[in-house]
């Protein structure tokens, strides 16, 4: 049967975009909103003074696709204005189903996890559980946050949080080991709890919902897996009472979901197995409270109805009716007898995850700013459709579509300036890819397949790519197949696709003209084609492939071709350290002779490089710039591949991932670029010298984001995080990085707070005393000339100058540094530089010093490649063995099957290592030396065994933490 009543409420089920709306007109009494106090109005203060401040914000959220599975629709529409609320990735979203306005509350470093309302809609809360979780309370017609707690658990991360109906209390539940339960009267704005209870005898089980009366906000239910606690505050003191269960427990299932009744004494619990548990109140003495007649907290389990055959996941009462949702997107009405009163099965639903109606009350529509964050859309029939496990997300550079794909092998494609879904299609089928082997074969043309082996299962969409053109899309699938598909349709434009690749295709890139396409594979294998100008078929021709690198494939890029050849030039970059550039010129075809390798360069010794891009032009060399996991920029000369600068970059919590430079210049003709680290997003003003203030960055997706794609018109970027099934639309604001700039001040005044004591600190000081006497060594110590003070020192004293100051860099660092100041102008004027000033020593010191330093767990990981790794509480080393590392000879012990002597590193001959271990070496422990030919005669003031603990306290002079020596103290005892 079907409802005659007209119903509104929203529904949100696991397939994302098919959300329902129907009309339903509702009516509750207003609650009680809490009074405006003094903790409310400095929130309100501290986000007015932040908004002022737009200009220093790199990207304005425009807009999502998508939203997260697991916090509820909360339904926030009132007579007076239609609004929904859900989270999406690190951002809850206030949605106006009637305007297409999209407002977004941020305030979350992670993934929003549950949202709640009060009764009338007044007031939302919003909550993270990971590390460093924080719950927010929102005015939702200000759309300001007016509560915030910051770990309210310490540092235990949460499992659930809720805000009562009336408002007046929020209630947390942490994820320690006892779980514990917080109530807090948020208003009074204090940063303790006003109660706080354990849950004793079930640590194995966590709260997963919170259940407020609407009758009595005193009064919540907690549901587990396997058991429900119902919870009273009264007196200033929270209450538990667990009641017990009848019956088989195991029939049950997994415990969903609880409700109240209104104003009677009976709660409901609804399980996995389609049963729905009936609790009634305990007869108790409430004498002192004669609302606690009519409602006791106390409950017993009265029987279990076995209401479905499937598993409900959602039960709530509404007035007067107990409303149901279950796995098949079906919806239930019951009286509170739980007998049938109507139901709705043909909404084309998949799991119902939540179930919101109206709320009753006039609240009017948040207040929309008129700035960059707020965006109306224009009238449009399409559904959203959310990114529901999206792999890739690409733009086209023509129109104003993004296309995305999934790992079910969906391909959507978007309009992002109506923010509508155009086109939704699966993969084109597979074929038989040995049949069209053999045919290729018995033509003698390799085209289209070379590996044919595949799997049906292997269906994900992994990389998407448009032309530079616009002209074509192109698909690669997990598969290692690659699909031509038209970027408005998305149909296939041949039917057989390239198959190349018996692993997944990771990154398709193509030349500038679109002449030339190349994708790298999960196999490390860089695969190239060349466009087809003759005829349709076959789109491209396959130059070929090759295995040029032994560790993963961190980028590859097309650079313009150099001099007077016309094919551009093809750069691959590994984690092996290795930059490769291929011969386009002489390749092709497949299979002799190939893809051909022109080049192969070592660019890094200790750093992995992350990611590749062309450097803007700025003077008459032109670089390659990568980024290294050392939090460090590499300019690279694009034709000797030599180092030539070393530049500071951002020191976000993970190095740069990916970058793109911005065409875009300003007045002063600096360049932009757009990079992302782990979680981060940020610009990077060009040139850079390893000023902090020249980029700046913001959280992009709270878990890792796998791909970022920017817009034709160079405004927009669009992010893709892992498993949040959202696509982020950012405004990218280029001023703010030219504001972040200016406020940093000229010459050395930005770079001081990367130096220990600032200005006028120690280390400033005692770099300008090193200084002058370094100009003081240069001239010679023992003259009796004038001396003359200048502000230049040669650079043959760098080297004593960094370890002075405290930098150990090794004869490779010391070289790259010696080299970028000498052939600093050299292009411009052909002399190289033989001096430095005291501004430039101040930015080599910034630029090439470790970010983090070296660890003791660096320390230790070291000795430990030399040592027995058995014994990894304290690795020793014989004298002999220690003496051959530093002479760059030994046995890997690691390497169990190489252990042969092999030179390595930065050799010490025998009268250094003798001269620096005599300095290192406490003088009470030094023997006279007396010439010998043996080497344990000769450093008789070593230990017969070098441990890792003695190697650093006695040698290095480092003082170990105390939690070590006290370890060291129990063993020796």
């Amino acid at each position: 049967m079907t409802p005659r009543a007209s119903l509104t409420f929203a529904l949100y089920s696991d397939g994302i975009g098919q959300n329902t709306w129907s009309r339903l007109q509702t009516r509750f009494k207003n609650s009680k909103t809490p009074k405006d106090d003094h903790s409310s109005r400095k929130n309100l203060r501290f986000h007015e003074s932040a908004t002022r401040n737009t200009n220093i914000c790199p990207f304005r959220l425009k807009w999502s696709f998508g939203l997260n599975s697991d916090p509820p629709l909360v339904n926030l529409t009132t007579e007076n204005r239609t609004l929904i609320a859900y989270g999406s990735s690190h951002s809850a979203v206030l949605y106006d189903y009637t305007s297409r306005d999209m407002m977004f509350l941020q305030g979350h470093k992670n993934t929003v996890r549950t949202l709640s309302s009060s009764k009338n809609g007044k007031w939302l809360l919003t909550a993270d559980f990971d590390e460093d979780c924080v719950v927010v309370v929102w005015d939702t017609e200000k759309r300001l946050p007016i509560c915030t707690l910051f770990n309210p658990h310490g540092t235990d991360n949460l499992t659930a949080a809720k805000i009562s109906p009336n408002a007046k209390y929020l209630v947390t539940v942490g994820n320690e080991i006892c779980q514990k339960v917080k109530i807090w009267l948020w208003t009074y704005g204090r940063d303790t709890p006003d109660g706080v209870a354990e849950l004793t005898d079930m640590s194995a089980d966590r709260v997963k919902e919170i259940t407020f009366s609407n009758d009595y906000s005193e009064q919540f239910i907690l549901t587990m897996e396997q058991h429900v606690v119902f919870v009273l505050w009264e007196n200033d003191k929270l209450e538990i009472h667990q009641p017990k269960l009848i019956g088989k427990i195991r029939r049950l299932g997994i415990f969903n979901d609880s409700s109240y009744t209104s104003r009677r004494t009976e709660a409901f619990t609804a399980t996995s197995n389609g049963f729905v548990l009936v609790w009634n109140g305990i007869p108790v003495d409430c004498e002192r409270d004669s609302s606690r007649q009519k409602m006791c907290y106390m409950k017993k389990h009265i029987k279990s109805i076995h209401l479905q055959n499937k598993n409900i996941t959602q039960i709530l009462d509404h007035k007067g009716t107990i409303v149901t949702g279950n796995s098949s997107g079906h919806i239930y009405f019951y009286d509170y007898q739980l007998k049938l009163l109507f139901w709705c099965r043909n909404l084309g639903l998949d799991s119902i995850r939540s179930i919101s109606f109206d709320v009753s009350s006039k609240l009017q529509g948040p207040t929309v700013a008129i700035s960059e964050s707020t965006l109306t859309l224009s009238s449009s029939d399409e559904d959203e459709d959310g990114a529901d496990g999206e792999e890739v997300v690409e733009d086209n550079k023509n129109e104003e579509y993004f296309v995305t794909g999934s790992v079910n092998g969906r391909l959507s494609l978007y309009n992002y300036s109506v923010h509508s879904l155009m086109v939704s299609r699966m993969t084109p089928p597979i074929p038989s890819f040995c049949t069209i082997l053999d045919q290729e074969i018995e033509n003698q043309n390799i085209v289209y397949v070379t590996c044919p082996q595949t799997h049906k299962s292997m269906t994900a969409v992994t990389s998407l790519k448009y032309t530079t053109k616009g002209d074509m899309l192109v698909c690669g699938m997990e598969s290692g197949a690659l699909w031509m598909l038209h970027p408005d349709t998305l149909d296939p434009l041949s039917e057989v696709p390239y198959k190349h690749s018996s692993s997944s295709i990771l990154n398709i890139i193509f030349s500038k003209d679109s002449e030339f396409m190349a994708y790298t594979d999960n196999s490390l294998t860089v695969v190239v084609f060349k466009r087809n100008k003759h005829s349709n078929t076959p789109i491209w021709y396959f130059l070929g492939k090759s295995h040029s690198h032994y560790k993963p494939i961190k980028d590859i890029m097309f650079s313009p071709s150099a001099g007077e050849h016309v094919v551009p030039r093809l750069f691959s970059l590994g984690e092996d350290r290795e930059l490769v550039e291929y011969d386009l010129e002489h390749s092709g075809p497949y299979p002799k002779p190939g893809l051909k390798i022109l080049e192969v360069n070592a660019i890094e010794h200790t750093a992995t490089p992350c990611c590749l891009t062309s450097y803007p032009h700025f003077g008459i060399e032109t670089f390659l710039l990568v980024a290294n996991s050392e939090y460090k920029y590499r300019l690279l000369n694009d034709m000797t591949k030599m180092i030539r600068r070393t530049i500071l970059g951002p020191t976000f919590g993970t190095p740069i991932q990916k970058l793109q430079v911005l065409p875009t210049r300003n007045f002063h003709d600096q360049a932009y670029m757009v990079f992302a680290t782990e979680k981060e997003i940020g610009i990077q003003l060009l040139p850079t010298d390893g000023n902090p203030f020249m980029n700046i960055g913001m959280i992009g997706h709270p878990k890792k984001i796998i791909h970022m794609s920017i817009s034709h018109c160079n405004k927009f970027l669009f992010t893709l995080g892992a498993n949040d099934r959202c696509v982020l639309m950012w405004k990218i604001n280029l001023k703010s990085v030219d504001v972040m700039a200016k406020l940093g001040g000229k010459g050395l005044t930005p770079f001081y707070c990367l130096v220990e004591g600032g200005s006028k600190g120690w280390l400033m000081n005692e770099i300008q005393d090193l200084f002058y006497y370094a100009q003081i060594l240069h001239q010679g110590e023992n003259t009796t000339a004038t001396r003359i003070v200048s502000d230049r020192v040669s650079t043959k004293q760098l080297p004593n100058l960094m370890r002075a100051i405290g930098f150990y860099p090794s004869n490779y660092e010391l070289e790259n540094m010696m080299s970028e100041i000498a052939y600093k102008n050299y292009a411009e004027t052909g002399q190289q530089v033989e001096e430095i000033t005291f501004k430039e020593l101040v930015k080599l010191y910034v630029n090439h010093r470790p970010v983090r330093g070296i660890s003791l767990r660096q320390f230790k990981e070291a000795f430990l490649v030399f040592a027995d790794p058995k014994n990894n509480q304290n690795p020793t080393l014989t004298k002999q063995e220690f003496l051959q590392i530093l002479f760059g000879k030994g046995k890997r012990r690691f390497l169990e099957k190489i252990q042969q002597d092999f030179s390595y590193g930065e050799p010490l001959s025998t009268q250094k290592a003798y001269e620096y271990l005599k300095l290192l070496i406490p003088h009470d422990e030094v023997e006279d030396h007396d010439t010998k030919s043996d080497l344990d005669e000769e450093f008789n003031f070593l230990p017969t065994d070098v441990s890792y603990k003695n190697f650093v306290t006695n040698i290095m002079g480092i003082e170990l933490p105390l939690e070590s020596r006290a370890m060291d103290n129990i063993l020796g005892n």
